[in-house]
């Protein structure tokens, strides 16, 4: 399961969310996998906490590669305003 994770933060820290969505349910399956083999509810707790817990730091990475995104989109729009023609009226905004 490492390798997988590491490739899902990979592809998140790249900003390639398409990878990342299409890799989700494999992750899903092998926590359910891991899940389903132990009878022992502290091990089961304490996988559900690990699963919680990678949860929240690709959240937190999404967080950040969605502020930089939209940074480099507000960066692109002013630049495009100050390099176009009087005549073309096309913007950017970003919205949430």
């Amino acid at each position: 399961m490492d390798n997988l994770v590491a490739r899902l933060t990979h592809h998140l820290a790249a900003g390639d969310f398409d990878s990342h969505l299409a890799l989700l349910p494999e992750y899903r399956a092998q926590v359910d996998a891991s899940l389903s083999s132990t009878n022992d509810s502290s091990f089961r707790e304490e996988l559900l906490a690990a699963a919680v817990r990678q949860s929240n730091e690709w959240l937190h990475l999404a967080q950040v590669m969605r502020s930089h995104l939209v940074e480099q989109l507000i960066t692109t729009n002013g630049e495009a305003h100050y390099h176009a023609d009087s005549n073309q009226g096309h913007s950017i905004h970003a919205l949430g």
